[in-house]
């Protein structure tokens, strides 16, 4: 794995010997790219190449404030980090290009990242194949969005049934109304046991190829 960057953001880059096409993969709250890495390999050995990105104030763009601006109003940290963060990924998808890291493009997020990619999956209109884990579509405290901003949109929703941070039931509904799939990891806290993680994974390579393969 090469690190780099593409765009205004710090990437971890996987390349397949022969690529069926690229995805993205943005991690978690208080992680990094180098975090997934093993997620990272998992989908280069899948055919695909694999771009981990670093999110703002994470991995090489961390930022001692952070937390303090999270413990300060954490809604209001929450959208404005998604915010930045999907306004980065069409820049991240030009040096892809550029890079020779080339498309279709798919892209997975975890936990915060899957919040960036529901947004960024409204903007930028190269990705149209998605598998978001332990995200939702509605910031906290917000109306559920009109789900015509992802028609078109192939999503395959992967969220735990007792999940204490994130609710299942907004994310229902908008999958419900893009034609997309919601998959509940039975019995499942917001930290999802290690074997249950890799059954998410097998269910979201099963999903790329289903939808995304050449």
């Amino acid at each position: 794995m090469i690190p780099d960057w593409l765009g205004d953001a710090p990437v971890l880059v996987a390349r397949a010997p022969r690529p069926r096409g690229t995805l993205l993969l943005l991690h978690g709250q208080y992680a990094d790219a180098l975090t997934n890495a093993k997620e990272l390999a998992l989908i280069r050995g899948a055919g695909w190449n694999a771009v981990g990105v670093d999110a703002p104030d994470h991995g090489r763009r961390f930022d001692e404030g952070r937390e303090a601006r999270w413990n300060a109003d954490q809604h209001a940290a929450l959208e404005a980090h998604v915010k930045q963060a999907s306004e980065e990924i069409p820049g991240v998808l030009d040096g892809c290009e550029a890079a020779g890291l080339g498309g279709p493009f798919g892209i997975v997020g975890i936990s915060l990242g899957a919040f960036t990619l529901w947004s960024a999956l409204a903007l930028e209109p190269r990705l149209r194949v998605a598998v978001p884990i332990l995200g939702s579509p509605v910031m906290p405290g917000r109306s559920a969005p009109d789900p015509s901003k992802w028609h078109g949109c192939r999503v395959l929703a992967q969220n735990a049934e007792h999940d204490a941070v994130v609710p299942i039931e907004p994310t229902r509904h908008v999958v419900d109304g893009i034609d997309g799939e919601l998959h509940v990891i039975p019995g499942s806290p917001h930290t999802v046991p290690e074997l249950q993680w890799w059954e998410v994974w097998g269910r979201a390579l099963s999903w790329f190829d289903a939808h995304l393969a050449r």
